[in-house]
């Protein structure tokens, strides 16, 4: 699958309450195997649908409604999404990695996990052409993350922090390989 999109009009926090939710609406642009019969097979396997039907859809998007037996839970929802080899979904307009879909005690099971110690910052800490920097920088977004892991983790991945932070990540972590391969 190329691209998965859930519109709903909940005011929450999807997937982080006990509030009823009737239905949510998943834009889906397939890609490869994943077509819409597939898509719709594998939904209709899950708990927490009720009934999904095909709505109005474009030449390349697939729009469906899942009427819902009850508010999946995160970890839930994720899960069910796995199958379709997707890094990223788009949840009312946010872009957040798939991954990331947890619940708060994965949260803070993860948060319990990374391994954060003291850096201390110098000026080499500063410069783009020192080892010191891209350590640092990677020091930094990781300790920015575990905070953010612990505190009001639903607020933070729907409002884009958490995704922004991992993206930043990653693209740390390939800075510092591209360095360490010139030098």
């Amino acid at each position: 699958m190329k691209w998965l999109g859930i519109v709903s009009d909940y005011s929450g926090y999807l997937f982080y309450s006990g509030d009823k939710i009737n239905e949510i609406t998943i834009k889906m642009v397939p890609e490869g195997s994943v077509c819409g019969t597939v898509f719709t097979e594998g939904m209709k396997k899950q708990p927490f649908v009720k009934k999904i039907s095909s709505a109005k859809s474009t030449s390349d998007t697939l729009t469906y409604t899942l009427k819902l037996k009850y508010h999946p839970a995160a970890d839930e929802f994720r899960k069910a999404l796995e199958p379709y080899g997707l890094t990223y979904i788009n949840i009312n307009g946010t872009r957040i990695w798939l991954i990331s879909l947890a619940t708060l005690e994965e949260a803070r099971k993860r948060q319990s996990e990374m391994e954060i110690s003291q850096l201390q910052w110098n000026p080499a800490c500063g410069d783009p052409n020192m080892p010191e920097y891209y350590t640092y920088r990677i020091w930094s977004l990781k300790t920015k993350l575990h905070y953010m892991l612990g505190g009001d983790y639903a607020k933070y991945l729907y409002t884009g922090y958490i995704t922004q932070f991992l993206d930043d990540l990653e693209n740390a972590r390939k800075d510092k390989e591209d360095f360490e391969k010139q030098h």
